[in-house]
This record gives C-alpha cells, sequence and structure tokens, in this order.
C-alpha cells in the first residue's frame, strides 16, 4: 500500500509539472500543488544544445569523383523540405500524431509511460520532441557514464527530458524539431537519419519516398533491432502495415490506400554501406588522406579528437588526386610486379606534379588489407614515409643514378667524362650526417658496398 501511494506521488508530482509547464490554469489547492512542483521543475537546466549531429566525411579526387566515405554513422542530413510528405505523415502517426497541436509534452502519453516504468514496465518518450532531445544528449555523451546518465530508465531522466522540451518547443519551431528529429533518429541496420535510410532501403531519396516505404521506415525507429528488415523480415511488414493504419486512423491517408500499400513488396536491397578504405578503389591514397588529417594539429588538440572530427563532421574533402594518372600508374604497377607474386616482391610509387607538389596518384602493388600474412596483401603504404602508414625505408640503389648524373652535369662536366674504376679502392675523406668523419671505405669487385648515412 505504502509502495503504491509512493507511486501515485510521483505521478501526481508530474502531472503538476505537466500542468505547470503547458501553463495551464492553476485551479484550487491542487493548481497550487502544480505550481509548487512547477517552481522546481522550472529552476531546472534547461538550455539544450543541438548541434547537428554526426554525419559522412567524404574523400573526392580532382574530378569530383568519390574516393571514400568515412563514418561513425551512416548519415547524411536533409531539409524537411526534402522529405516526402508521406514520410512526415507516416513518423507523426505512428510517433506522436498530436505533434504540432502540443507544447512539446503529450500529457496522456507521458503519465502513461511514466506509470509504466513506475511498475517495471519500460517505456520510451511519448513526443518526439522528447526523442529528439533524448537522441540530442546520447550523442553529445562523451564518456560512458555520460552516455549511460543518457539512456536510463528512470523518471529522473524523463524529468530532465521535459524540462529541455518544454524549452526547446520555446526556442524551435515544430518544423525545425521534426527536421532535427529524422535526421538524428536511428532507423535500424546502420542507417541513420532519414535520408540514409531511404538510400540504404530503397535506394532512392527521402524526397521519393512512396506510402509503402515511408510506412516502412517509420515503424523501425521504435525498435530498430527488433524491426531490422535484414534479419526480421515478416516483423518490418508487420510493423509496417501498424503503421499503416495509423496513417488511415488519423486521417492522413485513406483505408482503401493503406490496403493498396499493404499489397506493396519491399522490395529491398540492402548492402553494407562502404566505410573507410579497404572498399576504396584507391585505398592507399585514401589512407594518406586520413594520416594527414589525424597528425594534423590545425584539425584538433590530439589524435583521437581529430579522427573523432574526420568521422562526424560530414566533411567534403577535396584532393589532388587524378583519376587518369592513378589508373594508369597502378596499370604499370601491376604489370610490371604482379600483386600476389611468389618473391613477394613490391613495386610503389607517388606521382607529383612539378612546381605544385600536388600528388595525382599513389599506388602500388598490393590490394590494401590488415592480413599481412596473405599473398599480396598489406596496409603499409610503400610510397610514404614511416610517420604517414609507410615502412622504415629501402635503400635508394641505382634510382639515385640519374640523381648523380645530373648533378655532374650541372657542374659542368661533359657527357664524356669517365672515371677509373680499379679492382679495389679505397674511399676517404667522407663525413656522417653528424658531421664527423668516417674510417676508410675499402671497395672491390665483383660484389656492391654501400654506405649509409648515420646519425
Amino acid at each position: 500500500m505504502l509502495q503504491r501511494i509512493g507511486q501515485l506521488v510521483v505521478v501526481g508530482a508530474i502531472a503538476g509539472l505537466l500542468v505547470a509547464a503547458l501553463t495551464l490554469p492553476a485551479l484550487g489547492g491542487i493548481g497550487i500543488t502544480a505550481r509548487n512542483v512547477a517552481s522546481g521543475f522550472l529552476d531546472m537546466p534547461s538550455q539544450l544544445e543541438t548541434p547537428p549531429p554526426p554525419q559522412r566525411s567524404t574523400i573526392y579526387d580532382r574530378e569530383g569523383n568519390v574516393i571514400a566515405e568515412i563514418f561513425d554513422q551512416n548519415r547524411e542530413l536533409v531539409d524537411i523540405e526534402d522529405v516526402s510528405p508521406v514520410m512526415v505523415d507516416a513518423i507523426l502517426a505512428i510517433e506522436d500524431a498530436r505533434f504540432y497541436e502540443h507544447g512539446g509534452i503529450d500529457i496522456s502519453g507521458t503519465l502513461r509511460a511514466a506509470v509504466r516504468t513506475l511498475n517495471g514496465d519500460v517505456e520510451g518518450a511519448s513526443s518526439i520532441t522528447q526523442q529528439y532531445v533524448k537522441n540530442v544528449q546520447i550523442e553529445a555523451a562523451t564518456s560512458q557514464e555520460e552516455l549511460e546518465h543518457a539512456r536510463e530508465e528512470t523518471i529522473a531522466r524523463k524529468i530532465r527530458e521535459l524540462r529541455y522540451a518544454v524549452a526547446l518547443e520555446r526556442r524551435m519551431t515544430k518544423d525545425e524539431i521534426l527536421e532535427g528529429y529524422l535526421n538524428i533518429a536511428y532507423f535500424s541496420d546502420g542507417a541513420y537519419g532519414v535520408e540514409s535510410a531511404a538510400q540504404h532501403f530503397f535506394q532512392v531519396p527521402a524526397s521519393e519516398l512512396e506510402l509503402h516505404q515511408a510506412a516502412t521506415i517509420a515503424g523501425l525507429v521504435r525498435y530498430p533491432y527488433l524491426y531490422n528488415p535484414r534479419f526480421y523480415p515478416e516483423q518490418t511488414i508487420e510493423r509496417r502495415n501498424v503503421v499503416l493504419d495509423r496513417m488511415v486512423a488519423t486521417g492522413a491517408i485513406t483505408q482503401a490506400e493503406a490496403d493498396e500499400a499493404k499489397q506493396e513488396d519491399m522490395d529491398l536491397d540492402l548492402d553494407t554501406p562502404p566505410n573507410g578504405c579497404v572498399p576504396s578503389d584507391q585505398p592507399f591514397f585514401c589512407d594518406y588522406v586520413i594520416r594527414e588529417i589525424e597528425a594534423d594539429e590545425r584539425f584538433g588538440s590530439d589524435e583521437t579528437e581529430r579522427a573523432r572530427w574526420l568521422r562526424t563532421a560530414g566533411l567534403e574533402i577535396h584532393t589532388t588526386l587524378d583519376p587518369q594518372a592513378q589508373r594508369a600508374g597502378q596499370e604499370a604497377v601491376d604489370r610490371w610486379v604482379p600483386r600476389e607474386n611468389e618473391s613477394r616482391k613490391v613495386a610503389a610509387q607517388a606521382i607529383i606534379e612539378p612546381g605544385t607538389g600536388h600528388i595525382l596518384g599513389m599506388m602500388q602493388s598490393r590490394n590494401y588489407g590488415p592480413d599481412e600474412s596473405r599473398l599480396g596483401e598489406t596496409s603499409i603504404n610503400f610510397a610514404t614515409d614511416y610517420d604517414r602508414g609507410g615502412s622504415t625505408g629501402f635503400q635508394a640503389g641505382s634510382t639515385f643514378k640519374p640523381i648523380t648524373l645530373a648533378a655532374a652535369l650541372d657542374q659542368g662536366l661533359p657527357y664524356g667524362t669517365s672515371f677509373p674504376a680499379p679492382a679495389s679502392i679505397t674511399v676517404t675523406g667522407q663525413r656522417a650526417c653528424n658531421g664527423g668523419s668516417l674510417q676508410p671505405w675499402n671497395v672491390a669487385t665483383p660484389g656492391t658496398a654501400t654506405r649509409a648515412c648515420t646519425t
């Protein structure tokens, strides 16, 4: 009995908060209680930052072709004007039919959720504004503790969301809140936001969604794992039909339109969205671009912050890679040093534009991948330095012959200049990189000998 009384007190307090928050007239003693409770409620922090949610970044070549997409969440933001009207109708019907009528709090829905939560039957927020608030707090979490705080199934969390929802409705228009919600919501199978969901499930933009498609997507948002079309297609169809029935109940569509939509196949063609450099056609250049950004202090105080920024900021990264030069260079490398050659030899090259230093191509005779034990696969970029994903280096060897020839010509030596090449010779007078003297070096043929510059 005492427990039940305690539950009723809590529910009554929430009711008072709701009434006061909605600025309804106070009546008698009940109104005084509501105002007293609401005074504490309104003293709670109300300013909720609503930054754009995480979205994917894209790397382009110089002609605007996509090299790779990098993301933590597969999301592409879209304006509310570019969302199909039936998609808007579907999400409102199933999630918050009175969205455009209430002030951020659906009283009956919130009380129902509070009572069920108190009785151990967890139910989520009932208004789209409250759901948007919860998602914003989850995305803003920077630690596991903050994430758990944003997700906890408690009355305290619901009250916080109510406070933020009331304040948000005063600061943002209904369309702005709905747009934010459609962009931040998770729609299952790795698709975040309605635009990515439309492209992922139906290969169309959100603006072109048809009724049966919109109802399918709208049905996923409440339980995105339970209704994942990839694994539970029957449950997904059942949920879609529930959405269609709700749209009939709200007057958004007719019964005939709902019946016709229920006959449509989902016709899904689900592919895992390409993420990172592995699926890219220019994986080693992609890897180089990512490492350049993560190493540059202009993009964050440390590498972790820079990596997160790259994967969440929705960047458009335009590079100097020339697709024709890249293709020709890769074909040449593959022709002379096949990727899976048994000798495990490797060839790599970078094409640099004279005068600008622009990288036009970066290729090597290896497939990009993390398993070094597999023949022809590596994640080492042999065309770059060690701190950019490259190896510890190779001896230059005969590569320096044309450089030496150019230096000789620059000094005025004629092409016919010759030097004696005895069977053996002792080279003296060499200096180390640190300025010290090197010991005499005895060189004899046949055979080769080299001396590396040491520090």
